[in-house]
């Protein structure tokens, strides 16, 4: 289960105007005034129309879900700038503390979209969007991923794994679809990374018994229904590599798709299309052309900070551009959503220009019976970066490398491929087709490619101005392909030919600089420091990219080390303000460096500034001098605390930890801060805000400051004293106890000392979250 986490590390220097924060009631207006009389219905209903849980920071909430029964729920945007009505079920049930992590990661979505809309990062435009008939939802079923869907999934030490997001949703696609009857593709086997052994099945010998399978299951038994359920979901899940886990199992989008055409007899003219190849209206109108042909569309995405991905099924269409969504959770929350909180529009977010997307792809195409030959199968390749040439200038006669990384995202393996360029005549829309001087004769696997190849410029090239195009040729089936780019001009070169000469030039693509860079800490090694920067986008387009922080040597020049990208969005004309925290290891030593940000591509995007690495001092030692709770609201519990570091240096984050209100047992939740930076005397006032999910109004409650210690045990800081608060009125007093907080627990979350998230438990000391209860661990 995941908790949905809206801390957005961008400050923004102008805010849209005209933009107005909504109240709950302010918000519900605005959409029962703008949506069809279905929604006057569903808040008509006997609950109390207040939030069920609110998504923001401080005062400025960006959306609200509202219950208005037991089986109903609406989404509507604190935002007066954006659609107001993001999303509703009329029977669906909603619970705060048991959010699916498909929806979580699509109120995540929502809410970033909103900030981006404050910020000035994205415009909201109305319209574009085409008139399309709704389409009732054509899935029945209501599945989960735990029992009896994952009777026949592996145990890992004697524990059911779960069947996966990403099996739950297509098993339910295939479930509407009734295809296959009988699996084929012979014997499969791949390496479970997570029980560190081989998977085999033989899908000769699966038989998928439809009729048995119910549209969902209220008992773990195992019964003729059960077991056809399980059949295909571990089916599935092995067709698609599924890394099995108890907690959470997953694989990847593309990896399904192959296992469809291997093993389900579905036509490999199926894909896995990314939505950075596509304008949001473009995106929306190929899910529902797959709608209208009465097939369910798989979609997967990712949260904004890339940190977990989600699978589910949109199966439905309603009007206005809301969706049917199930989740895969059993029913829970699925109804009708928007993909987007912004509407479709050539600019913004999940627009053309900006291509912000989290990640998304959708299985479509899904044709039943394999009838196209293999050998006839669609290439699908990308330019993963930019698609630029070595050289701008090339004689006609010549060759002309071009550049930008190119990966074959179909879901199949390729051989015989050759890549090329297509130039088209701007002025007559003629095509011409040349070919690159390499060839590739191996096996190109997903996900793999080549970095550059060759072309030469041919000497009938009449003059004039073309736009080229990079291509891919299947020299099997002796059909030539474009290639895919995000969209926004990164995927396609302009070039002039004149006097035997061709000239290339990129199209107008955005850019930024980097000014008023600043060390704004101490430098120490195996230490974090922190850069501020103002970031300047003075192109007309909209940057969507990154920047890269790194670290040189000041007299040869050479890189030492690269930082983690800085993903980023900066408006057309505008800047924004940056605070960077880049982590120093044992591979750099103490001395003199000059650190610059460059951008997506690397290149400088300003001036270096000098640092110096000095030896890191002792660990540091922290005090509380005063913690108090500033907001009571359960979903936005905030709490401030003044601390300091009373002795040596101090790099990680503090922990406001919850207990009963006697301070005995253990922990019921815990807070954790951004990473600070401190060094002996150094003060500062720390704001910490999440949601305290388990609490109840009127029950008291007891919260102490905590830190890693310079021993690496999470311990209170010195001056920490228990603070009672209530979440009903935020009364709150002082009382003298505090015990150590421990569990025996295994946590599902684990965070270094500077309080980065970590795929598992490091070496050295991590601390692990699940549920509400926290762990250290020394390996």
């Amino acid at each position: 289960m995941k908790k949905t986490s809206l801390l957005i590390a961008l400050g923004m220097i102008a805010a849209t105007a005209g933009a107005e924060v909504l109240t709950p009631s302010q918000a519900l207006s605005r959409a029962l005034g703008e949506n069809p009389s279905a929604m006057r219905k569903i808040a008509s209903k006997e609950r109390a129309l207040t939030p069920a849980l609110t998504i923001g920071r401080g005062a400025e909430p960006e959306l609200y879900v509202m219950t208005p029964s037991a089986e109903s729920l609406l989404i509507v945007s604190a935002e007066s700038e954006t659609p107001a009505l993001l999303g509703y079920s009329d029977s669906a049930s909603f619970d705060p503390q048991d959010i699916p992590d498909g929806l979580a990661a699509l109120l995540e979505r929502y809410a970033y979209e909103i900030q981006a809309v404050r910020s000035g990062i994205a415009g909201v435009a109305t319209g574009g969007r085409a008139e399309m008939a709704p389409i009732q939802p054509l899935c029945r079923t209501t599945w989960n991923q735990d029992r009896p869907y994952n009777n026949s999934c592996p145990k890992l030490n004697g524990e059911y794994t779960m069947t996966g997001c990403v099996a739950t949703a297509m098993a339910q696609v295939l479930k509407a679809l009734e295809w296959p009857k009988q699996c084929n593709g012979g014997s499969e086997t791949y390496r479970w990374t997570n029980g560190n052994q081989n998977l085999t099945l033989n899908f000769d010998e699966v038989t998928l018994n439809w009729a048995a399978m119910k549209d969902n299951y209220t008992s773990s038994g195992v019964t003729v229904a059960s077991k056809a359920v399980a059949t295909l979901m571990q089916a599935v899940g092995y067709a698609g590599h599924m890394n099995y886990s108890p907690s959470a199992s997953g694989t990847y989008g593309v990896q399904l798709a192959a296992g469809l055409i291997n093993h389900f007899d579905y036509d490999c003219t199926l894909s896995y299309e990314l939505h950075e190849w596509y304008t949001q209206a473009e995106w929306e109108e190929m899910i529902y052309n797959e709608l209208a042909a009465g097939i369910p569309v798989y979609y997967d995405g990712a949260t904004p900070d890339n940190s977990a991905g989600h699978a589910f099924v949109v199966d439905g269409y309603a009007g206005d551009g809301y969706f049917h969504l199930n989740w895969g959770w059993g029913g829970m929350s699925d109804g009708y959503y928007r993909l987007t909180a912004l509407d479709p529009s050539s600019q913004g977010i999940g627009g053309s220009t900006s291509g912000y997307n989290f990640s998304q792809g959708v299985i479509v195409g899904l044709k039943k019976g394999a009838t196209t030959p293999l050998s006839e199968k669609p290439m699908i390749f990308t330019v993963w970066n930019p698609f630029g040439v070595e050289k701008t200038t090339v004689s006609q006669g010549s060759a002309a490398k071009f550049t930008g990384g190119f990966f074959n995202l179909g879901p199949l393996t390729v051989n015989k491929v050759t890549p090329g360029v297509k130039f088209v005549d701007e002025a007559t829309g003629e095509e011409t087709l040349l070919r690159s001087t390499t060839s590739y004769n191996n096996n190109i696997q997903t996900n793999e490619g080549f970095n550059e190849f060759t072309v030469t410029m041919a000497k009938t090239l009449a003059d004039g101005t073309y736009t080229v195009y990079p291509t891919i040729y299947d020299r099997t089936s002796k059909v030539t392909f474009d290639m895919r780019s995000r969209v926004g001009g990164y995927g396609y070169l302009i070039a002039t030919v004149a006097n035997s000469t061709v000239t290339f030039s990129e199209p107008a693509r955005a850019a930024v600089k980097a000014s008023n860079v600043k060390l704004t800490s101490k430098a120490y090694t195996n230490t974090p420091f922190s850069i501020t920067a103002t970031i300047t986008n003075s192109t007309s387009l909209p940057y969507n990219g990154g920047v890269i922080p790194a670290i040189f040597n000041p007299t040869t020049g050479a890189v030492v080390k690269v930082f983690e990208n800085f993903a980023l969005e900066v408006a057309p004309n505008s800047s924004q303000q940056i605070s960077l925290m880049c982590g120093l290891d044992s591979s750099v030593a103490a001395g003199s460096y000059d650190f610059c940000i460059m951008d997506e591509n690397g290149k400088m995007a300003g001036n270096a500034i000098r640092i110096n690495v000095t030896a890191r001092p002792e660990a540091g030692i922290m005090k509380v001098l005063d913690l108090k709770v500033t907001e009571t609201a359960q979903n936005n519990l905030t709490f401030e605390a003044k601390v300091t570091c009373t002795e040596g240096y101090f790099s990680g984050p503090m922990y406001i930890v919850i207990f009963p209100r006697s301070g005995q047992g253990s922990n019921l939740d815990l807070f954790m801060s951004e990473p600070l930076l401190m060094s002996a005397g150094d003060i500062k006032t720390v704001t910490i805000s999440s949601t305290f999910a388990t609490g109840k109004p009127g029950v008291t409650y007891s919260v102490a400051a905590y830190y890693i210690n310079p021993d690496n045990y999470n311990v209170p800081m010195e001056g920490a004293t228990l603070l009672q608060f209530q979440l009903s009125d935020g009364q709150y007093g002082e009382s003298d106890a505090i015990e150590e907080v421990s569990s025996d627990d295994e946590p599902t979350e684990w965070f270094d000392l500077q309080g980065r998230r970590l795929s598992a438990p490091g070496r050295g000391v991590t601390i692990g979250r699940q549920g509400n209860k926290i762990i250290k661990r020394a390996l």
